[in-house]
């Protein structure tokens, strides 16, 4: 499925850096991610600036967190890597960087800055389990949330001034970026179980086989117990990346895809912070609408095209916008008028990812559902239209005016600020 999209972009990332495809390793990968030729468009002293304006759109004042100590001095020994310390959560949180330029610079400090907030966001009150342990997918995501960014050409543009024939390229180095890892941790979750299961006689045959179909470059097998992390760990990155296309899907969808200049995002974000870890994001997935977790907007971020279409431009043409309006003009009416109209819009046989641009952007049509079916509906428009959505649970009590959703939102909600409102789940807030 992502095969492809990896292969052609793994050609002109080792282009880049002068190394032919015959010739490429594993150990190749940490110059291609550096990827030198965006420095200019990621200075070192716009690093700092640029999370403290990320976050004050979001309601944040990153200097007024008393819990949250930023330590951004370059001192000569120090690692370049930013890190996020949680000394004890919530009362004392460092985040520590050495600014840096490139777009790696940025992705490693926004990353952090994920982790930071939300253990300075935690209530204080939560036992000592539910504050520092836990699923740590839910914590990956959260750093994901903000190191994504790097995807959103109104983020690139509105916060670092980057012009149009800048943001393909960095959001096609920063797709890939994903995918590299997306495909490596894939391929040990197929070597691993055998390796533990001692079901490998040749278990540095086997390792090695696994990482080159995965990643596509060489891949020495002397590694393979080296190479290993406790307890299936790269299933929990699988499951935050999985999780966190799920939840910006649904942050884009209710606040726009400039949320990150809504405070109203930022309350919502805050209410996830201060449950902590208490809930597993297969759980938390359910609460924004999901049916659990489900790998297609990942998939659709990944695979689509070089700018997702949750930030490109209105491409439908004549006809589709018309079958978009056919079924807003249904809205009103029975649930099942709806999703007949509905579904016949989405019909067409046009290009799937101009469905899901229409449908990202009908802020017309997206007034009329919840912010939960409509995630609903958008990842069933990822995985393709046909007639059985008529009869899916995502059309039940589609209309909000008159029908009521077992288990969604209160008027918070509904009216699109965002947070997690106690109607969902009493025991979950």
């Amino acid at each position: 499925m992502t095969e492809p999209v990896f292969e052609a972009e793994l050609s002109v990332r080792l282009e880049a850096i002068g190394v032919p495809r015959s010739e490429a390793g594993i150990w190749d990968v940490a110059a291609m991610r550096r990827a030198k030729e965006f420095d200019p468009w990621f200075p070192a002293e716009r690093l700092l600036p640029a999370l403290k304006e990320t976050l004050s759109g979001l309601g944040i004042d990153l200097d007024a967190q008393n819990n949250l100590h930023l330590d951004g001095e370059s001192r000569p020994l120090k690692s370049p890597r930013a890190s996020c310390a949680n000394t004890r959560v919530p009362e004392d949180v460092r985040l520590v960087t050495k600014p840096r330029g490139g777009v790696d610079g940025y992705s490693s400090l926004f990353h952090e800055a994920g982790h930071a907030e939300l253990c300075a966001h935690v209530a204080a009150e939560l036992d000592f389990a539910h504050r520092r342990l836990g699923d740590t997918s839910l914590t990956g995501t959260y750093a994901f949330v903000l190191e994504h960014l790097l995807f959103s050409p109104t983020w690139l543009q509105g916060i670092l001034g980057l012009r149009a024939e800048q943001i393909e390229p960095v959001i096609r180095y920063s797709r890939f970026h994903l995918l590299w890892f997306v495909r490596r941790y894939g391929a040990t979750l197929n070597y691993e179980p055998e390796l533990h299961a001692g079901l490998v006689d040749a278990k540095a045959t086997a390792y090695a086989h696994w990482l080159q179909q995965g990643c596509k470059v060489q891949v020495p097998p002397q590694r393979y117990l080296e190479d290993v992390d406790d307890h299936f760990y790269g299933a929990q990155y699988l499951r935050a990346w999985i999780f966190e296309a799920q939840l910006r899907l649904y942050v884009e969808l209710t606040f726009g895809v400039e949320w990150f200049r809504q405070p109203g995002a930022g309350r919502f974000l805050k209410d996830l912070w201060h449950i902590g870890q208490q809930y597993p994001v297969d759980e938390l997935a359910h609460q924004i609408g999901s049916r659990g977790l489900h790998i297609a907007p990942l998939v659709q971020q990944l695979t689509v095209a070089a700018c997702p279409p949750a930030f490109g431009p209105m491409q439908a043409d004549r006809e589709q916008r018309a079958g978009l309006g056919c079924a807003l003009r249904h809205s009103r009416a029975r649930q099942q008028s709806f999703s007949a109209a509905l579904v016949d819009a989405l019909a067409k046989p046009l290009r799937r990812d101009r469905v899901v641009v229409d449908l990202l952007n009908g802020a017309k049509i997206r007034r009329a559902l919840r912010p939960a079916l409509w995630v609903r509906l958008v990842i069933d428009v990822m995985l393709g239209v046909d007639q059985t959505m008529v009869d899916a649970p995502l059309f039940v009590d589609l209309c909000p005016s008159t029908h009521r959703i077992a288990g969604a939102g209160g008027p918070e909600e509904e009216e699109g600020h965002g947070r997690v409102s106690p109607e969902i789940d009493p025991g979950m807030v």
